[in-house]
């Protein structure tokens, strides 16, 4: 009878654990069906279920492995089902970036003469900095049922401030953005040079620049380009594999905000070329006079005195607040043509704070000045 009782008792406790290791229509997974192969328990985790009713439920899970030491920056992103999905590999879509599969597993297993496959995807996800974030399944099927399904987690072990650049990529994003910088500008002005500041000056009515001349002129602009490119490329060089535009993140201001800064800059620096035309009735030869008792006067350098243009300097002093200015003067039948720029032959000085401007004015007036004793 005893041993009639520890049959019966034997057969009813195997018939509870088979039937606790089975699952319903209704989807209700196996205790310890999902295993990560690495004995790791996951930090978030999501069963996904089909969205219609089936006979033949196909068991996936969604796994969020965090970064487990301090120095790491990815998130592991684990999808295991026991089946292969109708598209290989599986999408999974993270705050509107689509993510790609790294790599993939795959195993049999028997027990108790029953078959399992186990099918896993394992994505790379690193965020730009701490916070909450939702990752979705994209188009996953199994035999045209959809079992997509979202599974919010959150990141908080990241240093402060996201990603930052080491030293080498940020001299590498330098070297690239201002380099660039400088082709630009070398595609750009380096021809100028060739031609006669006269002839320039009566065909464009600007300033010629070389190549030095520009950066000089130009290089507070170049500067904002320079910083905004950074911020822009900084992202590829930090994750190259998953790149994040910098117009997407908290640096949308800054770059937009130095952008426009720049243009402004440039449209300024850009008409400060303009010459300015002033018709007279003296020759070439009473022009330079009227000129040259200018420059005498305010002691400035002649540089070059030409049949078709004028250019001097001016002498810096220690209470000027400029680097010093250059006053160009080109001849045209009728009139010349003057202006007065910060001395690009210095250092870059953004503002002239009058003094380019006085420049024009004097020999203005010198000019108008001999004009009434010639009358």
């Amino acid at each position: 009878m005893r041993s009639k009782l520890l049959l019966f008792l034997t057969i009813l406790f195997m018939g509870y654990f088979q039937a606790f290791g089975q699952v319903d229509s209704g989807g209700t997974y196996p205790k310890d069906f999902f295993t990560e192969t690495d004995s790791v328990k996951p930090d978030f985790l999501q069963l996904l279920y089909p969205h219609q009713e089936v006979e033949d439920t196909a068991y996936c899970t969604l796994s969020v492995y965090l970064p487990n030491k301090f120095e790491e920056r990815y998130v592991r992103i684990y999808l295991e089902c026991d089946r292969k999905p109708d598209h290989v590999p599986p999408v999974l879509v993270i705050d509107g970036r689509e993510m790609k599969c790294t790599s993939r597993t795959s195993s049999l297993t028997v027990q108790n003469g029953v078959k399992t496959n186990r099918y896993g995807y394992w994505y790379y996800f690193e965020p730009v900095d701490n916070g909450s974030f939702i990752c979705r399944t994209r188009n996953l099927t199994f035999n045209q049922v959809s079992y997509d399904d979202k599974l919010l987690f959150s990141v908080t072990s990241l240093p402060e401030g996201g990603q930052h650049l080491s030293a080498v990529n940020l001299i590498l994003v330098m070297a690239i953005c201002f380099g660039s910088g400088y082709l630009i500008l070398w595609l750009r002005y380096h021809r100028e040079a060739d031609e006669g500041l006269a002839a320039f000056v009566l065909r464009t009515q600007r300033l010629p620049l070389s190549v030095s001349w520009a950066s000089t002129h130009f290089m507070v602009p170049l500067l904002l380009f320079g910083v905004a490119a950074c911020l822009i490329l900084s992202p590829f060089l930090t994750n190259l594999r998953e790149a994040r535009f910098a117009i997407l993140d908290y640096r949308m201001g800054a770059i937009l905000f130095l952008l426009a800064l720049g243009l402004f800059l440039y449209f300024i620096q850009n008409c400060k070329l303009r010459f300015r035309e002033v018709s007279t009735t003296l020759n070439d030869d009473e022009i330079f006079e009227a000129f040259k008792s200018v420059g005498q006067k305010y002691q400035w350098t002649i540089d070059h005195a030409g049949m078709d243009c004028l250019v001097a300097h001016t002498n810096r002093r220690f209470w000027t607040p400029t680097w010093g200015e250059q006053i160009f003067l080109v001849f045209d039948q009728g009139r010349f043509w003057i202006n007065s720029v910060n001395d690009l032959t210095e250092r870059s000085c953004l503002f002239s704070y009058g003094r380019t401007e006085r420049n024009i004015c004097l020999v203005i007036e010198a000019i108008r000045e001999k004009e009434g004793h010639l009358k």
